[in-house]
């Protein structure tokens, strides 16, 4: 939410730091929206897989769209991965 791209970007597994740079990184996030607030709503950690937590988080965001300001809120499930005791966040295939 606040442009803080580089902070973000640290939470990325080392192999998708490996393949992808900071600026190739916020150039997929910059300028899309401006994102007003963040709710993580559910955390669950699948029985099998104790490595895993899906995280489910409401986003509320306002953007541009024909020249008009819309205001709306998106629910999107996020995949984080405990590896040697660190999580990291699993960016969608």
């Amino acid at each position: 939410m606040e442009g803080d791209y580089e902070t973000a970007y640290t939470f990325e597994t080392p192999t998708y730091r490996a393949i992808n740079d900071l600026v190739t990184y916020k150039a997929r996030f910059a300028g899309q929206v401006a994102r007003n607030n963040v709710d993580v709503v559910k955390i669950n950690f699948p029985e099998d897989q104790p490595e895993i937590a899906k995280v489910t988080i409401k986003l509320d965001f306002a953007t541009l769209v024909f020249g008009q300001v819309l205001e709306s809120e998106s629910y999107d499930e996020e995949t984080w991965s405990k590896l040697d005791g660190q999580w990291w966040y699993l960016p969608p295939n």
